[in-house]
């Protein structure tokens, strides 16, 4: 989970691991991480039994603190209740982030930089599409929902490469000689060149255990505290490579492995697997345990018993250190990236804003839950205990061998050499009585499955399913709403809380660090502001992405019911393509291709004319001529456009 730089300041010279400097940097680097680590342990056992509950796993074998089995029998289940209300609530706000053409939709602050911002949004649209942001985006969200917080690392990254080229150069030619074997008129050179081979914003999803913030400040706003941390593990061998890219040094003095991280939970889940542990690290090339901290910091005031300093700048700077297995910084520099922010952004589901942690949906929800599983699994133990037919056997009369018998099917012996009277064959063996007295519990069930989707906002309604009783659609629509507003209100949040600060941060590197021009495909209004002859495909280099641009505020809440909303978007287009003054007013092609996106059609451009038709514009006298004959109608104009077009669609005004 490492974001480099292309480059390396030079402030390596002094970071030998011998030198003063380097051990008062990697006392204080450790410090922090120490820090951060004693108390984001605090949480490991919780993330732990998230998992399990997320993957629907009881362990059949686990004790109590009492030594008593904990669950009630060999098959345990757990009802998965929880996991069904968040991905529900996950699938609500997630539509609403995608739902858009773009990903992230933006604006320009002065009317000036509008093609500005339209160039940048549709820049950053392709390179979500390459680095398959919309996925990393959803397991952002889950990671909000299911352990009470979600971590977001983005960084922009340029990687190059060395090409050699074959030019023809004039010989003869430039000499004023004529051509001739010896010397031809041209001839051929080759000349090694740089170019860029990828590069755009790297976004990642940080692991709840291997996130160290500074424990200092709330949870939710890490821009507030000294540091984040972020660790990961990393072979010998992308130790060495990122020193070739002169990103790491050092990297010849460390030594140890360093794979000491917790698992994630799923490996104490049968047929479950995990990330690949030690054994999967040849020996060759063993793991190394990486922290990398950005730090804010005066470079002054980080000096050494000698005098050496970070840098003698006594303005306060983020800085970005990498520190393998704890003992060697290969990475010291200060951050390149103008917007002056450390490279995270969180979201939380259920915000603590005096925390440091924030509850997860599954804790709150945690007793009801256990209660359910509970009751179920007491059920099942009671039908298996009746299934099995227990029996009171006296075994001076039967054979015990044909009790215990696994044949289908009861056949008992009785001992012919018993001297036992006994009057009837239930003296010999009686069929206990089962009461089943976990009838009632399935209504206790039922309504703790109610209770979780109440506490969360989940409710039938929003999940598809029909309610118990029936309703009319006026009622199911207003039900819909009222689902929809709640978690409509934690995406906004959400959004607001972190996509927010990521589109800045993504917004300022693609103006920074951007250097290659490409085509990008324009969307929306874009395509009629730039050159329309291009179908919105247009070239877009460094230059054409500046300015002020901010993220545009979104509705995040979704469609009730989308194919009426598609039908009242293609009523409001015919209104507007029929009216003068409306179509003067208003876009028809828009409103259209936004109503047919609506019903579900997104590939619209693939049926579009590559040479559109244009109008025929007929003369004035063609047109009084074909008025006369009764073929042309004239148009009378409205006294007000706007109800006129509410008229058409069919719309009180």
């Amino acid at each position: 989970m490492l974001l480099g730089t292309d480059r390396r300041q030079g402030a390596d010279a002094g970071m030998r691991p011998d030198m003063p400097l380097h051990q008062y940097c990697l006392r204080r680097l450790n410090g922090m991480v120490d820090m951060a680590t004693r108390y984001m342990e605090t949480r490991h056992d919780q993330y732990s039994a998230i998992e399990q509950l997320w993957l629907n796993y009881v362990d059949p074998d686990e004790l109590a603190a009492d030594g008593s089995p904990k669950s009630p029998n060999k098959r345990a289940v757990v009802i998965p209740f929880t996991y069904a209300s968040c991905q529900t609530i996950l699938a609500h706000i997630y539509g609403s982030y995608t739902s858009r053409p773009v990903l992230l939709p933006l604006r320009a602050i002065p009317p000036e930089h509008d093609r500005a911002a339209e160039a940048l949004e549709a820049v950053l649209e392709r390179k979500h599409l390459h680095d398959l942001t919309s996925v990393r985006l959803r397991c952002w969200i889950e990671d909000a929902t299911k352990y009470g917080q979600g971590r977001f690392q983005s960084a922009w990254d340029t990687q190059r490469e060395k090409v050699v080229q074959t030019l023809r150069v004039p010989l003869a030619g430039m000499l004023g000689m004529q051509a001739s074997p010896e010397w031809p008129m041209y001839g051929s050179i080759q000349r090694e060149s740089e170019r860029v081979k990828k590069e755009g914003p790297i976004n990642l999803n940080i692991p709840p255990r291997d996130y160290l913030p500074d424990p200092r400040v709330p949870g939710w706003d890490p821009q507030a505290g000294e540091f984040v941390a972020v660790r990961t593990v990393k072979s010998k061998g992308y130790l060495k490579r990122r020193q070739r890219e002169q990103v790491y040094f050092n990297v010849e003095q460390v030594s140890g492995t360093g794979d000491s991280r917790e698992g994630t939970g799923r490996e104490l889940v049968p047929s479950m697997s995990d990330l690949a542990g030690m054994e999967a690290w040849p020996a060759d090339d063993p793991p190394t345990l990486l922290h990398q901290l950005e730090v804010r910091l005066v470079p002054a005031d980080w000096k050494a018993d000698d005098g050496t300093a970070l840098g003698s700048s006594q303005s306060e700077q983020i800085w970005l250190f990498t520190v393998a297995n704890k003992a060697t910084i290969i990475q010291a520099e200060p951050m390149p990236n103008r917007h002056g922010r450390f490279r995270v952004a969180v979201m939380d589901a259920a915000i603590d804003v005096h925390g440091l942690f924030s509850p997860s949906y599954p804790e709150i929800v945690r007793g009801v839950q256990e209660y359910a599983d509970y009751a179920f699994n007491s059920r099942m133990a009671n039908i298996r205990m009746g299934l099995l037919m227990a029996f009171l056997y006296d075994p001076e009369l039967v054979e015990e061998d044909d009790v215990y018998s696994t044949q289908a099917g009861l056949r008992l012996r009785i001992k012919p050499d018993s001297k036992k009277p006994y009057r009837s064959l239930s003296e010999a063996i009686h069929q206990m009585p089962v009461s089943d007295f976990t009838q009632g519990l399935l209504t206790d069930i039922a309504s703790s499955g109610a209770m979780i989707e109440q506490t969360l906002g989940a409710v039938a309604s929003l999940q598809g399913r029909q309610t118990p009783t029936a309703r009319s659609a006026t009622e199911m629509s207003g039900v819909m709403r009222s689902a929809q507003v709640r978690v409509g209100q934690i995406g906004a949040l959400m959004w607001d809380q972190g996509i927010v600060p990521w589109a800045m941060m993504e917004i300022s590197d693609c103006q920074q660090f951007m250097s290659e021009s490409g085509y990008v495909r324009l969307s929306g209004d874009a395509r009629r502001r730039w050159a329309a002859e291009s179908g919105g495909r247009v070239m877009v280099g460094p230059e054409q992405v500046q300015g002020e641009i901010e993220i545009a505020p979104v509705d995040v809440t979704m469609s009730v019911d989308p194919q009426a909303e598609g039908a009242l978007w293609l009523k409001l287009a015919l209104a507007v393509a029929q009216n003068a003054q409306l179509n003067a007013r208003f876009d028809a092609e828009e409103m259209f291709e936004e109503g047919a996106r609506k019903l579900g059609a997104h590939n619209l451009d693939d049926f579009k004319r590559q040479n559109p038709v244009a109008p025929t514009v007929m003369p004035d006298e063609q047109v009084l001529d074909q008025a006369q004959r009764g073929n042309l109608v004239p148009q009378q104009a409205p006294e007000d456009p706007m109800q006129a077009l509410m008229a058409a669609a069919g719309m009180p005004a």
